[in-house]
């Protein structure tokens, strides 16, 4: 998203058609934060009548509120013509078996979101490593929970790879700390997700648009 797609969108209603522009609104109000559901009746509103005058220029109203939270905004920022979040710390948790997939992620997410993303190195530490863990996450506001397949685990009658323990603490912590909205986690494909988190949000490592769908958990 940049500022120059708001401003297109409330210079040049309805193009290419009123439904493709409320679509492209709503990915901007979704970026934002700003998806309420006074913008929602609004923008189905237009895809319904195919535009509607009075529901034009309502949306186009929401779309300059949109600007200007990205200037009055302490958490938003210009970074040349893109907006992006920033201000906010990210936590990413993962076993160090896999840690080519927190690289991956680091770097996604610091050169594309404007987080500062934080990792913890076991072999920096020179004491505790749940102490090491607890203050390298403290001004952390979001976190990223990286399962992968580490543990192959067997039972009477199924047998399943899955994250390793400490990777599950780690997430209940995170969960504590940030809160479950501002947690997400990054699963690889085979690794079994156990159920009584199989509700929370997470994203599929290398799935069709992952790194958009990440993008999108993030700026929630």
């Amino acid at each position: 998203m940049t500022v120059n797609d708001i401003k297109k969108l409330i210079e040049e209603p309805c193009n290419p058609n009123p439904v493709e522009w409320a679509m492209n609104a709503q990915d901007i109000f979704d970026e934002l934060d700003m998806l309420n559901n006074e913008v929602i009746d609004c923008i189905n509103s237009i895809t319904f009548f195919n535009g509607a005058d009075n529901y034009n220029n309502l949306l186009i109203v929401y779309l300059k509120r949109a600007l200007k939270k990205i200037e009055k905004s302490s958490d938003i920022k210009i970074k040349g013509d893109s907006v992006v979040m920033t201000k906010e710390n990210v936590f990413i948790v993962y076993s160090h078996k896999h840690a080519d997939i927190m690289r991956e992620i680091k770097e996604f997410v610091r050169d594309n979101l404007g987080f500062e993303p934080k990792t913890l190195d076991i072999s920096e530490c020179t004491g505790s490593v749940w102490d090491a863990f607890s203050e390298k996450s403290q001004d952390c506001q979001k976190a990223i929970i990286v399962m992968a397949e580490d543990d192959k685990v067997v039972s009477d009658d199924s047998e399943y790879m899955q994250a390793r323990p400490n990777v599950f603490i780690e997430l209940g912590y995170m969960i504590h700390k940030c809160g479950l909205n501002n947690v997400t986690i990054v699963c690889s494909e085979n690794c079994n997700i156990p159920s009584d988190i199989g509700g929370l949000i997470h994203v599929v490592y290398k799935s069709d648009r992952w790194t958009e769908s990440l993008r999108k958990q993030l700026n929630r």
